[in-house]
């Protein structure tokens, strides 16, 4: 009984997600150096993110 539930279960995972996350890690690594770089260079300029309550569209 042992068995076949390891057995199910190595199928079962072999026929699952692979783990991959992105195609590259290395350009998703890039992307992600430079999206942190822009946030860094936007509080520098005291720009959180937010946007502003009283807008009127």
């Amino acid at each position: 009984m042992i068995i076949i539930v390891g057995l199910t279960m190595a199928v079962l995972a072999s026929r699952s997600r692979t783990g991959f996350v992105v195609n590259n890690s290395h350009v998703a690594s890039q992307e992600f150096n430079r999206n942190a770089q822009e946030g860094r260079a936007q509080a520098a300029l005291g720009r959180d993110g937010a946007p502003p309550c009283n807008r009127k569209w």
